[in-house]
C-alpha cells in the first residue's frame, strides 16, 4: 500500500474516532452546555485534516513496465501493433550498389578470384495492425535482388592458368519476418526461401599450359533465417547487424564440356552434377544517415558458402564415356555496400 493511501486511512479512522468515541468522552467529562460545541469542533477538524490529505497527496498511480523484463524487447507485448514512428515506414525501397572481394575454391585442385560490382535493391511492407497480412508470427515482409559481375583470375597446379574470365551471378530472395521495437532499439528475427545463379565462362579459352576452358553454371535454392538488430543513436543516425545462415535444400552444377570440341575434335557431353549437402554464412554491420527525402546506408558484408562434394553423372567426354563430380568447394565475397532507402 502507497504512504498517500495509509494517510487516507488514518484520516477516515481518526474521522471515525472523533464520531464515535470522542462523544461518548466528552459528555462524561465536560460541562453539559460544552458537550455540543466540543464535539462538532472535533469532528470538524478530522474531516478537514481527510480533506487536506486526500486531495493535495492523491494515491500515486501504479507503474506497470512495458518491457516484461526483457530489455531486448522480444516479446509480444514489445512487437510492432502500428508503424511507430518515420523511421518504420509502411512502404520502403532499397537501391545500391556494392563492390567485393570474390574467391572461390577446390581444395588443392583450382580456384578463382578478382573483383566484382553489383547493383543490389530490397522491398519491404510492414503491414499495420489491422492488415490481413499482421500475423502473431509475421509482421514483416521482404523482396531482395543482386547483380554483379566482375572479370576473375583462374590457377591450378594441374591445369594452369588464365587471367581475367568473365563471371556474372544473380539472387532472388523472399523473407518473411517478425519485427519487435522498443524504444530506440529494433530485432527482426525472419526466414524465407532464395535462388543463386552464377556463370563462369572460360569457353573458347586455353590455360597458359594448354588446356581448354569452358563455361559452369552454378544453382542454389536454399533456406535463410537470420536476424537483424539495430539501435536509433540520435534522430540522424542509426546502427544496424545482421547475421544468417543458409541451409541448401538443392544444388545444381552445369559443366558445358561441349565447349571444348572445338580443341580436341572429339564430342563431349555437358555434365550436371547435383548438391544435396551445403550451407552458407553471412555477416554486415550497417549505418544508416537519415534525411526528409532518402536515408542514406553503407556498410561492410561478408558471405560465405561452403559446399559438399556433389553426386556422380555419367557422361561422354572426349568420345569416351565417364563419371565425374563436382569436387568440395567454398566461395568467399567480402566488401561493402552503399545505397539510398525511400
Amino acid at each position: 500500500m502507497s504512504l498517500p493511501h495509509k494517510i487516507c486511512n488514518l484520516a477516515v479512522l481518526a474521522g471515525f474516532f472523533a464520531t464515535v468515541c470522542v462523544p461518548a468522552f466528552a459528555r462524561e467529562h465536560a460541562p453539559a452546555g460544552e458537550q455540543q460545541p466540543a464535539r462538532l469542533k472535533i469532528i470538524d477538524a478530522a474531516l478537514a485534516q481527510a480533506e487536506v490529505e486526500f486531495f493535495e497527496h492523491p494515491p500515486a498511480p501504479e507503474v506497470h513496465s512495458s518491457s516484461g523484463g526483457n530489455t531486448f524487447g522480444l516479446t509480444e507485448a514489445q512487437s510492432r501493433e502500428n508503424i511507430i514512428d518515420a523511421a518504420l515506414k509502411k512502404h520502403s525501397l532499397e537501391a545500391g550498389v556494392e563492390l567485393f572481394y570474390y574467391r572461390y575454391e577446390e581444395p588443392d585442385l583450382m580456384k578463382t578470384m578478382g573483383i566484382m560490382q553489383g547493383i543490389y535493391t530490397h522491398y519491404t511492407y510492414r503491414p499495420s495492425f489491422d492488415d490481413l497480412l499482421y500475423t502473431g508470427l509475421m509482421n514483416l515482409y521482404k523482396i531482395e535482388a543482386r547483380y554483379s559481375r566482375g572479370d576473375v583470375d583462374y590457377t591450378s597446379e594441374g591445369s594452369g592458368s588464365d587471367d581475367n574470365i568473365p563471371d556474372w551471378s544473380v539472387e532472388l530472395r523472399g523473407i518473411l519476418g517478425k519485427e519487435y521495437a522498443d524504444g530506440p532499439f529494433r530485432t527482426v528475427l525472419y526466414a524465407g526461401g532464395a535462388y543463386r545463379y552464377l556463370n563462369d565462362n572460360s569457353s573458347g579459352r586455353l590455360t597458359d599450359l594448354g588446356y581448354y576452358g569452358y563455361q559452369r553454371e552454378s544453382n542454389y535454392y536454399y533456406l535463410p533465417a537470420g536476424f537483424e538488430f539495430s539501435n536509433q543513436i540520435n534522430d540522424t543516425w542509426s546502427v544496424g547487424i545482421t547475421g544468417e545462415y543458409d541451409w541448401l535444400v538443392y544444388g545444381l552444377q552445369i559443366s558445358h564440356l561441349s565447349d571444348g570440341d572445338q580443341f580436341t575434335g572429339m564430342r563431349s557431353e555437358d555434365a550436371e552434377n547435383e548438391q544435396d549437402h551445403g550451407y552458407g554464412l553471412r555477416a554486415s554491420i550497417q549505418l544508416v544517415r537519415q534525411s526528409d527525402i532518402a536515408d542514406l546506408v553503407f556498410g561492410p558484408f561478408v558471405r560465405f558458402w561452403n559446399i559438399e562434394d556433389s553426386e556422380i553423372s555419367t557422361t561422354l567426354l572426349e568420345g569416351s564415356i565417364t563419371q565425374g563430380l563436382e569436387p568440395e568447394n567454398n566461395t568467399i565475397e567480402a566488401g561493402l555496400k552503399v545505397g539510398l532507402r525511400f
